[in-house]
């Protein structure tokens, strides 16, 4: 589990993660992942007291277990010299009933108002990915 800081500053980081998928459609787990951890370590820089590892969010590993259905798993190194580490994982499906980044895009690209596309999907993914982190 993340500490109190990192789980704060998720909270204070949902609107420009929110706005990221606004701009441009997430095109994969990863990609939504890179962009939470990148708007959460902007939060975490800008906080004067907070003196823990930052994510780096540009090197990301994945491994994935199935074919057309399975789990990713994510591994996300600190930008510090003693490697913090971190691990999250998220299943996936071979269509949009039993794979929730498919039935996000499919939110999204069914949503009337091309200026105003719903990006619930992706944001409820994003906040699955970030709750399920474990350090390691």
């Amino acid at each position: 589990m993340l500490s109190i800081s990192y789980r704060f500053a998720y909270d204070r980081a949902r609107t420009a993660i929110e706005d990221s998928f606004v701009k441009d459609v997430p095109t994969s787990y990863k990609d939504i992942l890179a962009r939470t951890l990148r708007a959460v370590t902007d939060e975490l820089n800008a906080d004067d007291d907070f003196d823990g590892a930052t994510f780096n969010h540009g090197n990301i590993r994945t491994a994935s277990c199935g074919d057309y259905q399975g789990s990713l798993f994510f591994l996300i190194t600190s930008n510090s010299y003693d490697c913090e580490a971190w691990t999250t994982r998220v299943s996936y499906g071979s269509c949009s009933h039993c794979d929730a980044y498919e039935a996000a895009r499919d939110l999204w690209e069914d949503s009337e108002d091309a200026d105003c596309r719903d990006v619930s999907g992706f944001v409820s993914l994003s906040l699955h990915l970030w709750q399920s982190m474990k350090s390691v």
